[in-house]
């Protein structure tokens, strides 16, 4: 692994942060794929299933942010670590897709059952497939930090590009959504799903952008 400190200790706690991280990232991929799993049973009209998904996905949240407060105290004393700032800054980055993540689940378990053309129930799954693996390459990226850097920086530039086609996505969904739904309740509650959604994935994507800074940081 590249470091950046030639003192023992200070590796230690890169390491340990790196570590950290990879849980904090494990946990906050899981919730996405949960949700993916709720907008399916949603979509399916299983809506029983709905608030059992958010409890999970709310109980995966609150489990990132103990999580990011671990690793936060942890390079709170790394004062000789050149790169702390930059990993705090990932972790604060990475959280924050855990609450949008929430925040769409708590919005579709309030929406109820919505009659909506296939075609937009169509393109919402394929949106949130591409959030997957928007997320697993973010994932992959942050594993690799600790294992090749050059590798971390490749499938950080590989989020961006899986992110653009959300945005794709999201741009024929919102056309469809106006075209096509003329209930003002209805628009207003898929619209905010899937505003909510796309927020997600630019939340991943400023993540990804952190793990190009921090390889810059390291390479240093």
């Amino acid at each position: 692994m590249a470091t950046i400190n030639n003192n023992e200790a200070a590796r230690s706690i890169e390491r340990k942060a790196l570590y950290i991280s990879q849980d904090h990232t494990r946990v906050i991929s899981t919730a996405v794929k949960e949700l993916s799993q709720l907008i399916e049973d949603w979509i399916a009209g299983n809506n029983s299933q709905v608030p059992e998904r958010h409890s999970k996905i709310s109980t995966l949240e609150k489990e990132a942010n103990n999580i990011k407060w671990s690793l936060l105290d942890e390079l709170s004393t790394a004062t000789t670590l050149v790169c702390r700032e930059d990993l705090m800054r990932l972790v604060l980055e990475t959280d924050m897709i855990a609450d949008n993540v929430e925040a769409v689940a708590y919005k579709i378990s309030i929406a109820g059952n919505i009659n909506l053309p296939s075609n937009i129930l169509n393109n919402l799954k394929k949106m949130m497939e591409t959030v997957v693996n928007t997320m697993d390459k973010l994932r992959e990226s942050i594993i690799a930090l600790e294992q090749n850097i050059d590798k971390a920086a490749q499938l950080s530039k590989q989020v961006d590009e899986t992110e653009e086609q959300t945005d794709a996505i999201h741009r024929s969904l919102m056309k469809d959504v106006l075209e096509a739904v003329n209930d003002y309740k209805k628009m207003y509650k898929i619209s905010n799903i899937i505003e909510q959604l796309e927020e997600t994935s630019d939340q991943i994507k400023s993540s990804a952008d952190m793990v190009r800074i921090l390889t810059m940081t390291i390479r240093q």
